[in-house]
């Protein structure tokens, strides 16, 4: 008995996939590592690497927390990048459901862009 409305793995957008998955992982945990890396000097990004548990050096792979490695893949800038907003002077406060409320970081605020900016 096939099963209606299956969906065939070969039709699947993947990359959609991996951005709304990574999307999630930015909402619960943005500031958390995210267990890959990145050279400063290449630009490339990699699995965790060993070289990442000694301290800090320019040539050594830096830590990417599910922001950073959002923003380095070039997604969800707008909503990740912080526009200045502060949560407790906005006139739409009680009313708002921004994934972000309240963040020490004031990423994007939809009503702030649209009325401050």
């Amino acid at each position: 008995m096939a099963v209606v409305g299956a969906i065939n793995k070969n039709d699947i957008d993947w990359r959609a996939v991996a951005a709304h998955a990574l999307w999630a992982l930015c909402v619960r945990n943005k500031n958390d590592y995210s267990g890959l890396d990145i050279s400063d000097a290449t630009g490339n990004i990699a699995p965790f690497s060993i070289m990442a548990c000694i301290p800090p050096d320019e040539s050594l792979p830096r830590k990417l927390s599910w922001k950073e490695l959002s923003l380095e893949l070039g997604l969800f800038e707008d909503l990740l990048t912080p526009d200045g907003h502060d949560c407790t002077k906005c006139p739409e406060e009680s009313g708002c459901k921004a994934y972000f409320k309240y963040d020490k970081d004031h990423e994007g605020c939809n009503w702030w862009q649209e009325h401050m900016k």
